[in-house]
């Protein structure tokens, strides 16, 4: 008697390397036609809103940057944040007394310097300023620090005690945060002072602040016109000239 066909089970099958690839290609490419666009209707508003000549060429003493927004409200920081960012803390110089009982080296950082110069770095400051913080809604309860970051604030305080490094972190912490965002983020910003952030913090920059960035150190204008936005939408603008000045606008 001849038995029951055996039915064997079929295997999904993984989509190609080379269809992975094709579609990840696509994604970047719609991703930097969006930027574009952005920029070129933001290059339309600057000369807009400052009277400047024909768009057809924009002005060399205007850098035009295009930023995202943080759009999130403030609340007053909760008991449970606060606890969980000390016990983060308290863990990572746990993690520094051991390392120094055993004699191992703190590891080398970059300090977060480039060669930007002294106006490009503040108008990448007014940029960050602009954004209010989009980059730091990942932070959480642990604010990106690491058990190198505390060593590197606590050598800056040899003298000072385990428990007085926790304090310092501990009593940096605002009374108000942005909801979802670094534990750290209040309305003024990071409420760390930069010796204390994690190195994350010091050298990151965003996109948009890299392609400013190399805008800036191309054309040596001292000049910017920020523009924030959200979902492709054209939000606010800020103009920040040379001596300091800073004119803002809302669409």
């Amino acid at each position: 008697m001849q038995g029951t066909p055996r039915i064997l089970p079929v295997r999904a099958t993984n989509p190609s390397v080379s269809t992975i690839g094709e579609k990840l290609h696509r994604a970047a490419l719609r991703r930097r036609e969006e930027r574009a666009r952005l920029a070129n209707r933001a290059a339309d508003w600057m000369h807009s809103a400052l009277a400047t000549p024909s768009p057809t060429s924009e002005p060399p003493n205007v850098a035009v940057g295009v930023l995202p927004s943080n759009d999130a409200s403030t609340s007053p920081l909760p008991k449970g944040r606060r606890a969980r960012l000390t016990d983060h803390v308290r863990e990572l110089v746990a993690i520094v007394e051991r390392r120094r009982t055993s004699g191992r080296s703190l590891p080398r950082l970059a300090d977060g310097k480039d060669s930007a110069t002294d106006d490009s770095a503040n108008l990448l400051g007014e940029a960050c300023a602009a954004c209010r913080g989009h980059c730091c809604q990942t932070g959480g309860d642990h604010a990106y620090l690491d058990s190198v970051d505390v060593e590197r604030f606590w050598a800056t305080r040899p003298k000072a005690s385990a428990a007085s490094i926790v304090r310092a972190y501990a009593s940096a912490l605002p009374r108000r945060t942005y909801a979802g965002s670094c534990v750290f983020h209040g309305t003024a910003g990071c409420a760390l002072p930069r010796e204390m952030r994690a190195n994350l913090c010091n050298v990151f920059l965003c996109d948009g602040a890299r392609a400013l960035r190399s805008r800036l150190e191309e054309s040596g204008t001292p000049e910017a016109f920020l523009v924030t936005t959200r979902d492709g939408t054209l939000l606010g603008a800020t103009h920040v000239r040379s001596n300091g000045a800073v004119r803002r606008f809302r669409r």
